[in-house]
C-alpha cells in the first residue's frame, strides 16, 4: 500500500517537466517517510516478542539512517546540482558537493563552539557533552517540526474552507489575475532582455572566432 500510495502521489503531484532522477529521489523519500510511520504501531504491537523486536530494531535502523543520508547528503547535493550555473554534468557535481561541503564544515564548526561553550560553562564530561549534543538535536527538530505542522495545520483548514465557497473563490482569482498578468509582462520584457543579451554574446563571440 505504501509502495503504490507513493506512486499515486508522486504521479499526481508531480510536474511533467520533472526529471526522471528527481522523481526517483522524491519517491524513495516519501517511501521511507510513509514506512517510519507504519513501524510506530508495528513497535506497539510487537513489543513484547523479542525476535520481532531485533527485525524492527534494524528497520528502526534502515529507516533512520536511510532518511539521514538523504535529507543532509543527496537531498542537499542534487539541490545544488540542478541550481549550478556549470555546464557539464560533471562540473555540476563539483560544485554541488564544494558548496554543500562548505555548509557542513560551518555547521561542524558552530557545533563544536557550542559543545566548547557548553563545556567551559557548565563544566560538562564528554558524556554530559553527549546529553547536550542530543538536546541541540532535539530542539532543532522540534523547532521544525513546529515551523512546518504549524503552518500546515492552519494553512490546509484554511484553504479547504474558502473552496466550499465557489464565489469567494472566484472573487479571490479574480483578484489575482491582474497581478499574474503584471508579472507576466514584467517576465516577458525580462526575457527579451536576456534574449538580447545572448544575441550580443553569439554575434561577439563569432567575431572574435570566426569559423
Amino acid at each position: 500500500g505504501v509502495v503504490l500510495g507513493s506512486a499515486w502521489l508522486l504521479r499526481h503531484y508531480a510536474a511533467p517537466s520533472v526529471t526522471l532522477p528527481a522523481l526517483a529521489g522524491v519517491y524513495v523519500s516519501w517511501l521511507l517517510g510513509f514506512g517510519g510511520l507504519l513501524l510506530i504501531p508495528a513497535d506497539l504491537a510487537f513489543a513484547d516478542e523479542r525476535r520481532a523486536e531485533d527485525v524492527l530494531w534494524l528497520a528502526w535502523q534502515a529507516v533512520y539512517w536511510s532518511t539521514f543520508v538523504i535529507a543532509w547528503v543527496a537531498a542537499p547535493v542534487a539541490l545544488s546540482y540542478y541550481q549550478s550555473g556549470d555546464f557539464t554534468p560533471r562540473r555540476r557535481l563539483q560544485s554541488a558537493i564544494r558548496s554543500n561541503f562548505r555548509a557542513c564544515v560551518a555547521a561542524v564548526g558552530a557545533l563544536v563552539a557550542l559543545l566548547v561553550l557548553a563545556a567551559v560553562a557548565a563544566h560538562a564530561s564528554p558524556a554530559e557533552l553527549w546529553g547536550v549534543l542530543l538536546v541541540y538535536g532535539n530542539t532543532y527538530g522540534m523547532l521544525m517540526l513546529c515551523v512546518l505542522l504549524g503552518h500546515g495545520l492552519a494553512a490546509l483548514p484554511r484553504r479547504l474552507w474558502r473552496l466550499s465557497d465557489p464565489r469567494a473563490e472566484v472573487r479571490a482569482l479574480e483578484l489575482q489575475a491582474t497581478h499574474v498578468d503584471s508579472e507576466l509582462f514584467d517576465a516577458r520584457a525580462d526575457l527579451g532582455d536576456c534574449e538580447d543579451d545572448v544575441r550580443r554574446l553569439v554575434e561577439a563571440a563569432g567575431r572574435r572566432c570566426p569559423p
